[in-house]
């Protein structure tokens, strides 16, 4: 990667942090200070917005193909991190080890579909041909948990956890993005039959006989 590319990957990397970090904390924010039951799709529409923007900046980056198609698919898993976010802060208050375990579920499925989409794979493929990909995706929920953990923790000091493991998170998915992904067996294209040339044809008729 050259100095030029490298300066541009780490400008996205710390773009999208700074936008999503940001929409979680107005999220936060607006769920605590909401008195009103209306308060709650107020700050939910909030983190889809935040998190769209963020999405399509990082899939525009990577994928040359931004397509209509593409962005539903963003939309998509865009909803179901929006989910993720609201149940897992929920499940909070009820158990530790069961908030976290939703966490990486949940947050897995949602970063394997992004994946997906930025390597132009099938939507919901969960097994990949490079176990890199899939490897990345592990260490990208787990940096992303524990510093949105300690950022619930630790509160205004948390945030600064928060942006390491966003930045952990987005600088894998960048390099994940990124990589070339083998075609399957099913997926690859047939062989194409060989082309023979006028002088390699076979035995006439008359010199068969």
């Amino acid at each position: 990667m050259s100095p030029s590319s490298k300066g541009s990957a780490i400008g996205v990397v710390l773009l999208v942090t700074i936008i999503e970090d940001s929409g979680l904390i107005v999220w936060l924010v607006l769920l605590r200070a909401s008195i009103l039951v209306m308060g709650f799709p107020v700050a939910a529409l909030v983190l889809l917005l935040v998190l769209l923007a963020e999405h399509s900046i990082m899939q525009s980056a990577l994928n040359p193909k931004f397509t209509g198609k593409i962005l539903l698919e963003i939309l998509g898993f865009t909803l179901l991190e929006v989910v993720n976010w609201a149940i897992w802060l929920a499940l909070l208050s009820v158990n530790d080890i069961i908030a976290s375990a939703y966490f990486f579920v949940g947050f897995y499925a949602e970063h394997q579909i992004t994946e997906n989409v930025l390597t132009q794979q099938p939507y919901l493929q969960f097994r990949n041909a490079r176990a890199t990909i899939t490897a990345g995706v592990i260490l990208e929920t787990l940096s992303e948990g524990v510093g949105a953990r300690l950022w619930i923790l630790f509160g205004l000091t948390g945030i600064v956890l928060l942006l390491i493991g966003s930045v952990i998170e987005h600088s894998i998915q960048y390099v994940v993005g990124r990589l070339p992904v083998q075609q399957s067996r099913e997926d690859a294209p047939e062989p194409s039959p060989p082309l023979v040339s006028p002088n390699e044809e076979g035995p006439t008729p008359s010199e068969m006989r």
